[in-house]
Order: C-alpha cells, then sequence, then structure tokens
C-alpha cells in the first residue's frame, strides 16, 4: 500500500460558495493526503489551513482538520482490513480474490466565508464501501466569536432565544416543501427537521444555507437539497449583536421616523389607481407592527410572519420574512395583503392614519392605530 502526503493552494475564490462578495482576510491552503491498495481501495482528503493569525482561524483549522483525518483515518483502517480478510476473498475468489467494485473515499471541503473573526466551511464526503451506491456526508461548520471567545457556532449563539423552531416552521420546511413539489409534483409528504438536522447550516455573504445530504430529508433517490435565505429574510430571527456580523453588513433594516415606528398599525383598507375601495370589516386581524431596527410583524388574518423595514423621510420598503401556513377563509383580505407589502415604496402620515404608497402609484394601504 502507498501513503501520500502534500500540499497544495486553492484560491478562495475558486471554491466560494456563495456569488456575493466577501473580502477573504485569511489565506486558505490544502493539504491531500492520500492511501489507495490497487484493486482494493483508493481514497483522498483535502483538508484546509486557515492559518494562526486569529483565535477563529486557529480553532477552524484544528476541529475541521480533526474532524477529516478521524474520518479518512477511519476509512483507510476499515479498508486495509477487508484487503487482508479471508472470508471476502473467498467470495470474490471469481474476481481475483478482490472487490467487485473497490472501495472509495472522497472527501472535500470549500469555505463560503474566511474572515479572521467568521470562518464558514462546507465538509462533503464520498464514500463507497460496498452495497448499491456510495453514500455521501454533508457537514457544514461555522467559527466565530462569542463574549471574545472562539467558538464553534450553533443556532443558539445566533437566534434570538426561542427562535429556532419558530424559523424552521416559518421558513426551512416551507423551503423543503416547495423544492419537492417542483421535483415532484404537488403530492409530496412533508419532511421532519429536527434540532440536529436544523443545525447543518452554512453561513455566507448573503446570508445562510441548509445543506441535507441524501436520506436527510427524503429517500437517497430524491438527492440532497439545500435551502437558502438571504440576510433580510433571516433578520427578524437573528441576535441583534452577532457573531455573523462580518457577513451581515449588506443586511437591510431600520426605520427612521418614530411616528410609524413601535405602534400597532391595524389595516383598515385598500385604495387602487383604477379607483377600487375594498374596506376591511375587522382591522384587528390585520396588522403591521414596525419597530425602528426594522424588524415588522404582521398578521394577516388567520396568520403571522414577519418581515425588515427600511425606510425613513417619507420612503418604505419591505423585504417578506417567515409566515405561518394556515388557511384563511371566505372573504378574507389575506391574499390582497401579503400580496401588496413588498409592493410599497413609500409612506404618509396624515390625520392620525398611516398611508403605505404601493409604487408606480399603484395605490394605498390605509392604516389606523390600534386602540
Amino acid at each position: 500500500m502507498r501513503s501520500l502526503f502534500h500540499r497544495i493552494a486553492l484560491p478562495l475564490g475558486a471554491i466560494c460558495l456563495s456569488s456575493a462578495s466577501f473580502a477573504s482576510s485569511v489565506p486558505v491552503t490544502y493539504r491531500t493526503m492520500s492511501a489507495s491498495k490497487a484493486g482494493y481501495f483508493s481514497g483522498n482528503v483535502h483538508i484546509p489551513n486557515f492559518g494562526y493569525g486569529s483565535s477563529v482561524a486557529s480553532l477552524a483549522s484544528r476541529s475541521v482538520g480533526t474532524a477529516m483525518r478521524t474520518g479518512f483515518n477511519e476509512f483507510v483502517r476499515e479498508s486495509r482490513e477487508m484487503s487482508v480478510d479471508q472470508d471476502l476473498k473467498k467470495m470474490w475468489k471469481a474476481n481475483g480474490g478482490k472487490p467487485t467494485e473497490p472501495y472509495s473515499y472522497d472527501s472535500n471541503c470549500t469555505a463560503s466565508l474566511a474572515d479572521s473573526s467568521l470562518i464558514s466551511v462546507l465538509r462533503e464526503t464520498v464514500a463507497y464501501t460496498g452495497g448499491a451506491h456510495p453514500n455521501t456526508f454533508l457537514r457544514p461548520s461555522n467559527f466565530g466569536l462569542v463574549d471574545g471567545k472562539a467558538k464553534q457556532l450553533t443556532l443558539k449563539d445566533i437566534l434570538r432565544p426561542g427562535q429556532t423552531q419558530a424559523l424552521v416552521d416559518a421558513l426551512i420546511i416551507p423551503k423543503l416543501v416547495e423544492i419537492k413539489k417542483a421535483r415532484f409534483g404537488a403530492d409530496v409528504q412533508t419532511p421532519t427537521v429536527d434540532a440536529e438536522l436544523a443545525e447543518r447550516w452554512l453561513a455566507t455573504a448573503s446570508g445562510i444555507s441548509w445543506v441535507f445530504e441524501n436520506y436527510a430529508v427524503g429517500a437517497y433517490a430524491e438527492g440532497r437539497y439545500v435551502v437558502k435565505f438571504t440576510w433580510a429574510e433571516l433578520a427578524p430571527y437573528l441576535r441583534t449583536s452577532s457573531p455573523l456580523a462580518p457577513a451581515m453588513k449588506s443586511v437591510v433594516g431600520g426605520v427612521r421616523d418614530s411616528r410609524i415606528t413601535g405602534v400597532v398599525w391595524q389595516l383598515t383598507g385598500f385604495e387602487y389607481s383604477d379607483d377600487t375601495k375594498v374596506a376591511v370589516e375587522d382591522p384587528s386581524k390585520y396588522t403591521l407592527q414596525i419597530m425602528a431596527d426594522g424588524k415588522t410583524a404582521i398578521r394577516a388574518d388567520v396568520n403571522r410572519g414577519t418581515a425588515v423595514a427600511t425606510g425613513g423621510s417619507g420612503q418604505l420598503s419591505f423585504k417578506m420574512g417567515g409566515l405561518t401556513r394556515a388557511m384563511p377563509g371566505p372573504g378574507s383580505h389575506h391574499d390582497r395583503f401579503l400580496k401588496d407589502l413588498p409592493y410599497v415604496g413609500s409612506y404618509v402620515v396624515q390625520g392620525g392614519k398611516l398611508y403605505l404608497n404601493l409604487k408606480m402609484d399603484g395605490g394605498n394601504l390605509i392604516f389606523r392605530k390600534a386602540p
């Protein structure tokens, strides 16, 4: 059996998982480990090193390196035992005492972010050790600063208290169902995302992606699933002070007008440029509460959701976030309300009412303050 160890350097830009730009302040090099025995097995692992210029880089290098070396060494040990197993050799006698398909192992790691205070990587391992098909394992890891100390980040570090399940229910599962329907048609089973799967997240320059390998949220034949959300979509769930701050510089949010923030606004009606007017019979069922940091709570009849508002001085826009999925009854203004909100471009406060103006002079949504 031969074993090879050498170093190669790969530019971060060539392996970045996000199309959005993000300045890399950490040089990434890779060490490749290889092992093989002709006709029996071959394996390769490409281990990143982020240097030791910061505590986060040091932790990422140690943690990712240890995990990748451990997996590779385990494969080599099992493959070596397989290659000398006399019972297996008898089973493979027709093939010269060797497996019909040699075992194989290939493990790579790509960095979506590599900053001195925030590093996010995705490990992808494809292994074949007999059976009907190879198995693929996807393992994202994120490293940042919490209370000034480097650590591997979990959702508790980045989400507001109590928001993990809300995010899973409002964003991740609906997106998975949407992808499944696009692949297989309307009749699909709603997947389950437990606490362990919810931690399969990867920070990128434009937001967070949840990465699920074959078998994780469906049958093997369904393949992998990747669900992506922008920082704006995630803002209602994220902590105000977050270790993800280096990647969140592009997050929109914030309304600079105390007349409209902190107030629960109730929708009383719609007015459109074609002179159509629609009155809302029960304004308490359709509300907005816009906070100064842009976080916006929405009630749309039987459903509740979130958005991120940006504006001030008469300008206002909404980036829609998650929403519960209950079915509204007949006569509901649910769909009209949610359809119009993303097209708001400006506002006027007059006579104690808030008028949200639709773009292209499309009309207005009219609100009153909750009694």
